[in-house]
């Protein structure tokens, strides 16, 4: 069940946040979530990003006045974190 799981996330759509902070070629199962008020808007985000034989887990909840100014913030999070994770990979292979 999980591997099917895993393909069903897999094609999500929403390329402009965890995807928009990695390499085009990352491999991601991933999920995304709209919501809240109109003037407090909810953008969510999360997935398993796989790297050199292993995998992490993110997930990035954000709320703000602008909801086209959210998938920046997950790009940008996603970017750091895989920035570090795939440092420490290379640092320990």
């Amino acid at each position: 069940d999980s591997e099917f799981c895993t393909e069903l996330l897999s094609h999500c759509n929403f390329k402009e946040g965890l995807m928009a902070g990695i390499p085009a070629d990352s491999q991601v199962a991933h999920k995304f979530g709209e919501g809240g008020p109109r003037d407090n808007p909810h953008l969510s985000e999360s997935g398993i990003v796989f790297i050199n034989g292993h995998t992490y887990l993110l997930t990035v909840m954000t709320k703000g006045h602008d909801m086209r100014e959210l998938p920046a913030v997950i790009r940008d999070v996603s970017n750091g974190v895989y920035s570090r994770i795939n440092y420490l990979f290379q640092k320990n292979a």
